[in-house]
């Protein structure tokens, strides 16, 4: 992710901590220790704004990798309850991950920090006198108004599952099973630079698609069929999503695909910062109430990306999200008949100052 973006974000949060009127922060959620540092790991950030003071605290399975990606960003330390005598010599801090803390608090009067109640225990004489106030909601804030340094990463995740799609598409053939189908799409997205898989892809053929979350079966591809491609590639610790529906040799479902794209398109007009996401949401379902697929629409028209697939702002009917500029959504309508078709399209969207712009470039009406 690079050190840059590391500093950009701790002066952040530390601008969310003054705010706050804390002196000190702890940081303590797997989510946001991945948002800040990149790096999928447990552990907990401790910052002192009076000292300056800047720690990682990681178990110490986590320890070399943790230091490594960080790079001195952070002073790091290893967590663990045991000592090891013949082991190399590193920061070791003794006992749970609470008593390890307990250690930087002493002499703090309010602490900032992103859960309530902490994920562990503070001893009683170390947090006697402390008062602990929850930012989680302005951390929320702050992942959901993305810099540009991390809307390039999310372009850089989607061009790779574009491309990594695309030559899954010019791969496969009729008699495909989903299994089949499945493991050659993961080896494309990792040909094409993938770091990781925003998700486990889902390639459901006609009735298994109308699972939303469908899971790859020893169905075969055969023609006059829809295909469901649900796909996101990692660039860093950056996600994209996106979905396709093929139709291989089925004009038959041409109308039904052009109305979730005209759903899709109908719903980005309405995406700007301001605009209430459940508004954007019920825009999907009149389109698809033209014919009669409403009903069959049976989850949320979209979710924020970042460093996790799913993360804040939700759009859907019951959603009082307001949108901010800088917030990266999915629009993904679909219909769902049980046991007869699904199919859904999906694109992941940057929310500007001039409304919605599209991160996927492959157009939604790809036919076979």
């Amino acid at each position: 992710m690079g050190n840059k973006l590391v500093y950009k974000k701790i002066g952040r949060l530390i601008k969310t901590v003054e705010e706050s009127g804390a002196d000190s922060m702890i940081i303590s959620s797997r989510s946001n220790f991945l948002y800040i540092t990149g790096i999928d790991a447990s552990g907990t950030i401790y910052l002192n704004l009076m000292t300056g003071k800047r720690a990682a605290l990681v178990p110490i399975m986590e320890y070399w990798k943790v230091t490594q990606e960080l790079d001195g960003t952070l002073e790091t330390y290893a967590v663990s309850r045991f000592a090891f005598d013949d082991h190399p010599n590193y920061p070791l801090l003794l006992g749970s991950m609470g008593d390890a803390l307990a250690r930087f608090i002493d002499g703090d009067t309010k602490i900032a920090v992103d859960s309530d109640p902490l994920p562990f225990n503070l001893t009683k004489d170390s947090s006697n006198g402390i008062k602990f106030v929850n930012i989680s909601k302005e951390i929320t804030s702050i992942k959901r108004r993305k810099m540009t340094e991390e809307v390039e990463l999310i372009e850089k995740a989607s061009e790779i599952t574009e491309r990594g799609l695309s030559d899954f598409l010019n791969s496969i053939g009729v008699g495909a099973t989903e299994r089949l189908m499945y493991g050659e799409l993961i080896k494309k997205l990792y040909e094409n630079g993938a770091s990781g898989l925003a998700f486990d892809p889902i390639v459901a053929v006609e009735e298994n698609a109308s699972n939303p979350h469908a899971l790859p079966t020893a169905k075969k591809l055969t023609r006059g069929k829809a295909l469901v491609v649900d796909v996101g590639a990692k660039y860093g610790p950056y996600c994209s999503d996106m979905t396709r529906t093929v139709l291989l040799n089925a004009p038959s479902y041409r109308p039904l695909l052009e109305l979730l794209i005209n759903a899709y398109e109908s719903s980005l007009d309405l995406v700007r910062p301001g605009a209430i996401a459940r508004d954007i949401d019920m825009q999907a379902r009149k389109i698809l109430s033209w014919r009669g697929l409403e009903k069959y629409f049976i989850h949320s028209l979209g979710h924020g990306v970042g460093v996790e697939v799913h993360e804040a702002p939700s759009i859907s009917p019951l959603s009082e999200d307001v949108l901010y500029e800088g917030d990266v959504i999915t629009i993904e309508p679909g219909f769902y008949i049980p046991m007869k078709l699904g199919m859904r399209v999906e694109n992941t969207v940057l929310v500007t100052e001039n409304g919605g712009r599209p991160l996927n470039k492959l157009g939604m009406l790809i036919e076979m």
